[in-house]
């Protein structure tokens, strides 16, 4: 009998063979891509930001601001009479002769019954002296500087003439029976100009000044002193009671020196085109130099603007040289890069 032969299996040795297996691509990718983030943050965090401006159209050249100071013709009107003083005509406003000032109580019987007339409900601000209030307010707000906080107390002192005077065109109405009620006929003194010009209820001690009394400490403000009439209550006879400005030709000096002279050619100009920084206003005004032995002066002449600036007495104005205007971008806004080293280069014998 023949048997076939059984058909072998092979045979394990037990020897485990392991591949290595290649990186993905997608893992490469992401590693690369992950570098170039972290670099790009980096980069970003430790580099110097670029800063954004709004850059307007304006005048490019930086013209100086001179404080100048105002020389006017005015007329200190003192009182005749001791008492109560009320004031009726709003300062800044120009009056006729004859228009009621101020009154005068030399007995204070009056005045007690004008306060109480002033307290009834028929006396309210009339429409032009809300927007005469609303006026003063918005000046007050354009202008103010905390370096003169004093200009809050004359404010308070313009707004409580506005508010009186508005009071007082109902009870002037009625003064005649109110004088006669008390027996004071005699004793309340209406007080009327004496001639057309500008209120102003404030002495400075500059009245009478004059193109030759200007020197260096005309212009110094610190020792400048304004008095407010209008804070006082009472009156003393001979006292000053305020003040008018009589003439519309006014003068503004500035002090100068020769470098703004030759700044802005100012040898042989007969006008100078100027901006009042108080309310943007621009004139060209007719302008000469006054050489003086300790000081050089520029004298601006004007015949307008006067019941606008009558109040003050230091303003601040700028010489418009230049109009060339343009975009006026700011100087933190250029930056400076070097991308080529300089070389020094040496020629021997010409060569």
């Amino acid at each position: 009998m023949v048997y076939g032969m059984a058909s072998r299996q092979p045979r394990s040795n037990g020897n485990v063979v392991k591949f290595r297996k290649k990186p993905k691509a997608a893992l490469i990718i992401f590693i690369i891509v992950l570098i170039y983030v972290i670099a790009f943050v980096w980069l970003y965090a430790t580099r110097r930001k670029v800063q954004t401006y709004v850059v307007n159209t304006g005048t490019l050249t930086a013209n100086t601001v001179f404080s100048g100071i105002a020389v006017r013709q005015e007329s200190i009107m003192n009182s005749a009479y001791n008492g109560n003083v009320n004031y009726y005509m709003r300062e800044g406003t120009k009056a006729k002769v004859g228009d009621i000032v101020y009154t005068v109580d030399e007995t204070g019987r009056v005045a007690q019954l004008i306060a109480d007339a002033s307290n009834s409900d028929s006396n309210s601000l009339s429409d032009e002296n809300l927007k005469i209030i609303k006026s003063t307010l918005n000046s007050f707000k354009t202008a103010y500087s905390g370096d003169n906080f004093s200009a809050v107390y004359d404010l308070k002192a313009d707004l409580n003439s506005t508010v009186l005077q508005s009071i007082n065109e109902n009870i002037m109405s009625n003064l005649d029976s109110i004088i006669s009620s008390t027996g004071s006929q005699n004793l309340f003194q209406t007080i009327h100009a004496d001639t057309s010009g500008i209120v102003v209820y404030s002495i400075d001690g500059y009245e009478s000044l004059t193109e030759n009394d200007i020197s260096k400490d005309t212009f110094k403000k610190d020792k400048y002193n304004k008095n407010n009439l209008k804070s006082q209550d009472i009156i003393v006879s001979g006292n000053p009671a305020y003040k008018m400005v009589t003439s519309e030709n006014w003068y503004i000096y500035i002090q100068l020196t020769q470098s703004d002279i030759d700044k802005y050619e100012l040898n042989g100009r007969n006008s100078l085109q100027i901006r009042f920084v108080k309310d943007n206003i621009t004139a060209e005004v007719p302008f000469s130099i006054v050489k003086k032995d300790d000081i050089i002066l520029g004298r601006f002449s004007l015949d307008k603007y006067m019941i606008r600036y009558a109040t003050d007495r230091f303003i601040d104005i700028e010489i418009q040289a230049s109009a060339s205007n343009g975009l006026k971008i700011p100087l933190s806004s250029i930056v400076e890069k070097r991308f080529l080293y300089d070389t020094e280069v040496i020629y021997d014998n010409g060569r």
